[in-house]
């Protein structure tokens, strides 16, 4: 907010508006009222900017009705600051029950003169399936992006299936920022060793012959060496 006075018992109105000074003026500039009074205890009125990040060195001017065409000039800086949460280094992850993924990689970086602390999430993570990142936060700044990793795990007890989830960064005073990650949960290729007839009685050198099976699970495609 800012205040117009008058001065030595000046009586005209003033046209407010927002004018370039060592920049442009912020995209989005106004002035309410944008014609006021001044006023000997002073009359008040609110800029409202805002742009893209950056600095912004702008000014108010105060262009007086009155014959001399009085004008005033009030310098202003406004400094609109941001972050970005990079893509991960790996958008699809599959992970079998009770293992955990390769970290996976995604940066953290600064826009504007942004001095915040930014805490990391997972969300939309079904039962079973646990992130954490290292760093949990982090702080970057203008030129000097920060890495961090997260790692995904699922319990023995994870459902099998494919879920799409979020690594989130958030600081206070902005939305949060988003990057999706689709998570596969499916079961370890194995196979399964049985003998229809495990207990056999035989003669003193007789040939006794057990029948087995050995059956693929959760697409197992390799070949199997047997012996005793």
């Amino acid at each position: 907010n800012g205040t117009v006075y008058a001065l030595n018992g000046y009586a005209s109105t003033a046209g407010l508006s927002c004018s370039a000074g060592t920049t442009a003026v912020p995209q989005n500039c106004s002035l309410s009222p944008t014609t006021i009074t001044p006023t000997a205890q002073g009359a008040t009125f609110t800029l409202t900017a805002s742009d893209i990040a950056g600095d912004y060195y702008f000014s108010v001017q105060a262009n007086g009705n009155d014959p001399a065409a009085v004008t005033h000039v009030a310098p202003m800086v406004l400094h609109v600051v941001d972050f970005s949460l990079g893509a991960p280094s790996s958008a699809g992850i599959t992970l079998a029950p009770g293992a955990s993924s390769a970290p996976i990689s995604l940066r953290i970086s600064a826009a504007g003169v942004f001095t915040g602390t930014v805490a990391l999430s997972c969300g939309s993570l079904p039962a079973g399936i646990t992130c954490q990142f290292q760093p949990a936060s982090a702080s970057p700044t203008a030129g000097s992006p920060v890495a961090v990793t997260l790692t995904l795990s699922a319990s023995q007890a994870a459902a099998t299936g494919t879920f799409q989830i979020t690594a989130s960064a958030a600081t206070p005073g902005t939305s949060p920022k988003v990057q999706p990650l689709s998570v596969t949960i499916s079961a370890t290729p194995d196979y399964a060793l049985s003998v229809t007839n495990a207990t056999l009685t035989a003669q003193v050198n007789a040939t006794a012959n057990f029948d087995g099976v050995v059956t693929a699970v959760n697409g197992y495609s390799s070949s199997v060496a047997l012996s005793c």
